[in-house]
C-alpha cells in the first residue's frame, strides 16, 4: 500500500470514484480542482489493452523489489508464469497492476510536478496551467511505458481546458456541475434494487447498503 500513490483510486480498499471516504473519493477531488483552477488544462491518457498486454515477467520484476520472502516469491512465480497475461478481474490483479504503474507516476510527479494528478486503473488525469507540460508528460509516458514495460498508450488521448469541461472515467466534469454517464447510473440503481431485495429476504445485512451512495 505504501508503494502506491495516495492519488490512485483503484486497487485498494476504500479508494474509488464515489468513495464514502472523502479522502479517497476521486469525484470530489476532481470537482475541487475544477473549481479552483478554471483556466488550467487537463489531459487524460490510458494504456491500450492494459491487462492483456501486461506480462507476468514485468509484474514479477516490480513485485520482487518489495517481496523478499522466498516462499511467497515461489508461489507468485508459479501462479504468474502459468498465465499469458495478468487476468482481468483477478483478486490481486488490480493491486499488482497499480504497483507496476506507480513507478512511472512517481517519476512524473518529481520530474514535471503537475498541479493535479490522479489515476483510476490505467487511466491517468493530469492538470496544469502549462499546456506544453502536459504534452511533455504524455511523451514521457509513451517512452517509459514502451521501453520499460512494452506497453502502448492509446492514441485517442484528450487535452481540454477545465472551463470547457471534460470526461474522465465515464463521468463528465465541469466548473458548474458533474454528470455521471447513463450506464453508470443504471448500474448503480440496479445494484441498489438487488441489495434491497436481498435485505428484505434476509440474505445480507443492511450495513452493506451504506457502501452504495444514493
Amino acid at each position: 500500500k505504501n508503494h502506491i500513490s495516495r492519488y490512485i483510486y483503484r486497487g485498494l480498499e476504500g479508494r474509488s470514484i464515489f468513495s464514502n471516504n472523502k479522502t479517497y473519493c476521486l469525484k470530489n477531488r476532481i470537482i475541487e480542482y475544477c473549481k479552483k483552477h478554471t483556466e488550467d488544462y487537463v489531459m487524460m491518457t490510458d494504456i491500450r489493452h492494459f491487462y492483456e498486454s501486461l506480462s507476468p515477467e514485468v509484474v514479477m520484476s516490480i513485485l520482487f523489489k518489495t517481496i523478499k520472502d522466498r516462499y511467497t516469491r515461489i508461489l507468485l512465480h508459479d501462479i504468474l508464469t502459468s498465465l499469458d497475461s495478468l487476468p482481468i478481474g483477478g483478486t490481486l490483479s488490480q493491486l499488482f497492476a497499480m504497483l507496476v504503474l506507480s513507478e512511472c507516476d512517481e517519476i512524473i510527479m518529481k520530474k514535471f510536478r503537475p498541479t493535479f494528478y490522479c489515476g483510476f486503473g490505467d487511466n491517468r488525469l493530469f492538470g496544469d496551467k502549462d499546456k506544453q507540460k502536459l504534452i511533455d508528460i504524455r511523451e514521457f509516458q509513451i517512452s517509459y511505458y514502451s521501453g520499460r514495460f512494452n506497453l502502448d498508450l492509446n492514441g485517442d488521448y484528450s487535452l481540454h481546458k477545465v472551463s470547457d469541461g471534460f470526461r474522465f472515467c465515464k463521468t463528465y466534469f465541469s466548473v458548474d456541475y458533474t454528470k455521471i454517464r447513463a450506464e453508470l447510473r443504471q448500474t448503480k440503481a440496479y445494484l441498489r434494487t438487488m441489495i434491497l431485495t436481498m435485505i428484505h429476504s434476509h440474505q445480507i445485512n443492511k450495513s452493506i447498503l451504506y457502501n452504495i451512495r444514493k
